[in-house]
């Protein structure tokens, strides 16, 4: 009878204590729930994919979403297998596979752009004196060859299409990059320049990078500043033909010839006219 009793108190205490042990199972699963549900809301307010954010931002909240996914996940796996443990209904979910996919893809773009915007901000650190154009161009075309290797997944974030734009936007103001670099570009001509388009007058030329070019907002002032180089170059021309009749003229020798010994003509004037007219 004492041990039939304590049988029966023995498998009383362990149905109670399973009993317990799963309500408190079903409750940790409604808190696991909400967590995947708040978490789903998180990552559709928080995910990274405009194209203006910085590339070290966008990683950083990846790796740190990515923490808190797999927190989430970890979670969920341990409820269920806790539920299969106890006979519990299980029905198994996927909805934070999704997530776990879209993380992955974005972590590939961003790697991706950061490299090449890594590559761009090297561009601007370039300086002015050194620039050549058609070498930014080979650069710039390079940049947008490797995007196009990227898979079409990766292609259809707005990240990929702003750097691409970016970059296709560098494209189109080479040629007036070109011409900025013409010769006729003196020192006054900058300043002309920064004065027109108020760009503080503190720019020293000598650390002028192609990134303070760049930052001119060439597509936006593109009338102003190639009203700058016209003046320029106008202004160019101008001291090469003085320049020129300069020097025929300190080169020229007249052909004096005795008047009556009263003074000295000069033979050929007609040539010397003509001189005159073509210098």
């Amino acid at each position: 009878m004492w041990f039939r009793l304590r049988a029966t108190t023995s498998g009383s205490l362990i149905t109670n204590f399973l009993a317990g042990l799963q309500l408190k199972i079903v409750a940790e699963d409604k808190i696991v729930e909400n967590k995947i549900h708040d978490i789903l809301q998180e990552w559709e307010q928080t995910r990274p994919v405009q194209g203006n954010l910085r590339a070290d931002t966008a990683m950083n909240t990846i790796n740190v979403f990515e923490g808190k996914l797999t927190r989430v996940q970890e979670e969920y796996d341990l409820v269920c297998r806790a539920k299969e443990a106890l006979d519990l209904e299980l029905v198994r979910h996927s909805r934070l596979d999704p997530v776990f996919e879209e993380l992955r893809d974005l972590k590939a773009v961003w790697t991706a752009l950061s490299g090449i915007w890594s590559q761009i901000a090297e561009l601007r650190e370039t300086l002015w004196s050194s620039v050549q154009p058609r070498k930014i161009r080979q650069s710039i075309d390079g940049f947008l060859a490797s995007m196009k290797d990227m898979p079409n997944r990766m292609r259809q974030y707005a990240a990929f299409e702003y750097v691409q734009e970016t970059l296709r936007g560098l494209l189109k103001a080479n040629a007036l990059l070109s011409e900025l670099k013409s010769e006729a570009l003196k020192e006054r001509h900058w300043k002309q320049l920064f004065k027109v388009l108020r760009v503080p007058s503190q720019v020293n030329l000598t650390y002028l990078t192609l990134g303070n070019v760049y930052d001119l907002n060439l597509k936006k002032n593109e009338v102003l500043i190639r009203e700058v180089i016209v003046q320029a170059q106008g202004e160019m021309a101008l001291e090469e033909y003085i320049k020129q009749v300069k020097e025929t003229w300190t080169n020229y020798t007249l052909d004096l010839v005795n008047y009556q010994n009263k003074c000295r003509l000069i033979r050929y004037v007609a040539k010397l006219w003509t001189s005159f007219s073509t210098g």
